[in-house]
């Protein structure tokens, strides 16, 4: 598995590059983390599975909702711990 922060990086690589290599590379589960939206910290996260060598969203969830999966880790969160107060 591996996990995208988005702190502001060309979308083109991290919607379409990204996904690709990992896709040939065989990463079966990647997440895509957003933590800013147009209104500040609004942490997005969203999972995708490999399908004949395509990624598929099969999971998603903002703050304020509960992200669960059950692969390839059990693990339940709500994103907004993600974007708790930040160290000076």
């Amino acid at each position: 598995m591996t996990t995208e922060p988005r702190p502001g990086t060309d979308r083109s690589l991290l919607f379409i590059v990204k996904p690709s290599s990992y896709a040939a590379a065989g990463v079966p589960v990647f997440m895509r983390v957003e933590l800013h939206g147009e209104e500040g910290a609004v942490p997005l996260v969203e999972v995708f599975t490999a399908e004949e060598g395509e990624y598929v969203k099969v999971a998603a969830a903002r703050a304020g909702q509960t992200l669960s999966l059950a692969e390839p880790y059990e693990i339940t969160f709500d994103p907004a711990v993600l974007a708790g107060p930040r160290r000076r």
